[in-house]
């Protein structure tokens, strides 16, 4: 008896590189606050015209995941999530909804406060 033959199929496509976030930091509880991220390979994966990408504030575990709208194909916009205490973050992006970048760009929250009057 002959096995069936089974057919698998698989997308590639040239992984996003993150380079720069601009601003690079922001106060803390701030709404409402754009930024636009700077890299490489900004493209849907499956070649449509476009897509919704993730972007994620934080690690994998505790991190918040913002919608990333792409601009061309080495920007994209997105909301900076609001936030309660001054850290710093990574920023990382997704473009299938899955797997994320590395490449150890990172957003700073201060607490802006009065040093004299």
């Amino acid at each position: 008896m002959i096995p069936a033959e089974k057919n698998f199929s698989y997308l590639y496509y040239n992984a996003p590189i993150v380079e720069a976030i601009t601003p690079a930091f922001g106060p803390v509880k701030a709404k409402d606050k754009k930024s636009i991220i700077t890299g490489k390979n900004f493209v849907c994966p499956d070649g449509a015209a476009t897509c919704e990408c993730q972007v994620r504030f934080g690690d994998r575990e505790f991190g918040t995941i913002m919608i990333g709208k792409i601009l061309s194909s080495t920007q994209i916009e997105t909301s900076i999530p609001v936030y309660t205490k001054p850290d710093i973050l990574p920023v990382e992006i997704s473009m299938n909804k899955r797997d994320f970048t590395n490449d150890h760009v990172t957003y700073g929250f201060y607490d802006a406060f009065v040093l004299d009057v």
